[in-house]
């Protein structure tokens, strides 16, 4: 079984969801320390969870602020389903994208 198998499997059984960690990715420990606190706001989570853009609205894909929500979506599903820890590649990318300055590097090209 694949760990993402494994956790849905327990989560079935049990009701119990196998946490699952952020690796960092060059100085993302203070984002990744957010996102597990934003985690268990449910509210948020069920939001997030909800979010879709209506066919109406698909013009607005490129807008910052629903690039960090859909890429926001994206990271708390594999929170919830993948069973072990991963990088969240996508929205660190997202962030460097929507906030520019999170994509700075020093004279060494490391992330400030």
């Amino acid at each position: 079984m694949t760990p993402e198998e494994k956790a849905a499997a327990l989560k079935e059984k049990t009701g119990t969801v196998i946490p699952a960690g952020l690796e960092n990715l060059g100085n993302t420990c203070y984002m990744n320390s957010v996102v597990q606190c934003f985690k268990r706001v449910n509210e948020l989570k069920d939001a997030l969870k909800d979010f879709q853009l209506d066919s109406s609205n698909r013009g607005m894909a490129n807008d910052p602020a629903v690039k960090l929500t859909t890429s926001a979506k994206g990271l708390m599903n594999d929170l919830e389903n993948k069973g072990e820890s991963f990088a969240p590649y996508e929205f660190v990318n997202t962030m460097k994208q929507v906030f520019p300055m999170f994509a700075e590097t020093d004279d060494k090209g490391h992330p400030k």
